[in-house]
This record gives structure tokens, C-alpha cells and sequence, in this order.
């Protein structure tokens, strides 16, 4: 159901609000769930005493059990341009996952061509290319922490494609997944976003730590 007005604001100006989402929440608004937008909009009016409508869109998505980043436009003009710029891939994402097992991975890039089957990701040789890069990976005990660049930002890629690599992110049992990490969705979060900024031009760095 609806949730309280408290917002994690990372950064914000007069066209763009980033906000971390929490796990198990969703991106858009719905008519009887929570999401960060609507917690976003219901914050905005009541700092601002607005009267009317506060104008927000989140410009991309996040998976309800991820957590991280959301990048919302304040205006249509902010909204049109920072859409041009996930389109033309001028900003780079950067993910971190918590995954199950100890598979030595090194830097590289991985592409699979990407269709969807019964709301799950799958192997298509006619789907449409799914490209991201595993930028770093720390093992732990029974564990491996990836940081990756998502360059495409197809459905589930990330879930996906470190799945493939016998990587399933801790508590994604739909790929895979047998650990359980109470109290958590799926160990996964939007860290890290450069982009230029929709007005001034400036390239902007956002971080989020993940909390896992």
C-alpha cells in the first residue's frame, strides 16, 4: 500500500532529481502499491507547498527487487533530452551485484542477442543485442562481488548475463539463485551514473554505496 513521504535524495536541481529506490519497491506509480516516484511527487509538494501537480517522470526503470539510482526529469524539456541521452548511451551505469560462487571472471564485455520467454530473459539468436561490461570482481568466502557497466539496458541483462557466467546474483532465484539473504530482494543496485546534464551540458557524476 502507500508508503511514507521520506525520500533519499542523491542529487537535485531545477531538472533532475536522482533518488535511491529501495528494494521491493517500484520504479513507476501504481494505484495501490508504493513506488519511488509517487513518494518522489508526494515529497516535492509538500517541501514546496505546491498547490497544483508536481511535474516527475523517472526517465529509465528498475526491476521492483533491485535497489539503486532512479533518475527522474523535473521538466518535459529535461525529460525529451535525458531520454536522447540513454537512447544515444552518453551515460555510463554502473551495477554492482552480490552473486553466488567463486567463478574467476576478469574485466571484459559481454553481448548475447536477448529475447524474453515467460517474464524471464532468455538466449534469442534474432533478439535484440544486449551488451555490458564486467568492470571489476572481488571474491569473498562463498561469495563474488561484481561491478559492471550496463551499456544496453535490456530486460533483466544483468541478472541474465552474470547467470550465464555461473554467477547468479544472491536471492535471484529466478535465475538461478539457492542462497537467501533475509530481508533483501535481489542483491543487486544502481551505484554509479555520469551523464551530461540535460541544460547545462556538464557531465555529472551521481554514487550510491549498496547496502549488501
Amino acid at each position: 500500500m502507500k508508503g511514507s513521504d521520506s525520500l533519499d535524495v542523491v542529487y537535485e536541481d531545477n531538472h533532475v532529481l536522482i533518488v535511491n529506490k529501495k528494494n521491493g519497491e517500484l520504479t513507476q506509480e501504481d494505484s495501490l502499491y508504493d513506488s519511488v516516484v509517487a513518494r518522489a511527487k508526494s515529497f516535492i509538494k509538500k517541501r514546496d507547498g505546491k498547490l497544483g501537480n508536481v511535474y516527475l517522470h523517472a526517465v529509465h526503470r528498475l526491476d521492483k527487487e533491485v535497489s539503486g539510482l532512479v533518475v527522474c526529469a523535473k521538466t518535459s524539456k529535461a525529460l525529451s533530452r535525458l531520454m536522447q541521452i540513454f537512447r544515444d548511451k552518453q551515460c555510463i551505469k554502473i551495477y554492482v551485484a552480490a552473486c553466488e560462487g567463486t567463478v574467476d571472471i576478469i574485466p571484459c564485455e559481454i553481448q548475447t542477442n536477448l529475447g524474453k520467454n515467460h517474464q524471464k530473459a532468455c538466449y534469442d539468436p534474432k533478439g535484440a543485442k544486449a551488451l555490458m561490461k564486467v568492470k571489476a570482481a572481488f571474491h569473498t568466502k562463498n561469495s563474488t562481488y561484481v561491478i559492471v557497466e550496463l551499456v544496453t539496458g535490456k530486460y533483466h541483462q544483468i541478472r541474465y548475463q552474470l547467470a550465464s557466467l555461473g554467477l547468479p546474483i544472491i536471492n535471484d532465484f529466478k535465475y538461478g539463485a539457492k542462497k537467501v539473504a533475509i530481508g533483501r530482494g535481489i542483491q543487486l543496485h544502481h551505484a554509479g551514473f555520469i551523464f551530461p546534464h540535460p541544460v547545462t551540458k556538464e557531465y555529472t557524476r551521481v554514487v550510491s554505496l549498496p547496502r549488501f
